[in-house]
């Protein structure tokens, strides 16, 4: 997870630890509950089951459906963008540098196949 601040999201929770503990178990949930069915597929009252908290009590750590897509989106791309931005601030060529990370995040080419006449 990054370490950007939990609370770029608004949440009624002031004790940051239970609020990051709660959230972390949410994207848990549905990241595995969107990967199985799509977002549009997966209600609210679904993730809150599975997460074992009341529908109220998950509207304390996120307001919307949205929010937590945001979340799960960040905890997958979050750290690709930490490891970016610490090697642009380290490059001597940020461009050359940047591209080289950015393979590294690639997935292998496939091979050719070229069709025989």
């Amino acid at each position: 997870m990054t370490d950007r601040p939990i609370g770029t999201i608004p949440s009624g929770i002031k004790d940051e630890a239970l609020l990051a503990e709660r959230r972390a178990t949410l994207v848990e949930t549905a990241t595995e509950l969107f990967i199985a069915r799509g977002f549009s597929e997966v209600s609210v009252n679904e993730i809150a089951e599975r997460a074992g908290i009341s529908v109220g009590a998950l509207y304390k750590y996120i307001r919307t459906k949205e929010d937590l897509l945001w979340l799960v989106m960040d905890t997958i791309y979050g750290p690709l963008e930490d490891v970016l931005q610490a090697e642009r601030r380290e490059a001597s060529d940020p461009a050359r540098r940047s591209t080289t990370r950015c393979d590294s995040f690639s997935p292998p080419s496939m091979p050719s196949t070229s069709a025989s006449s």
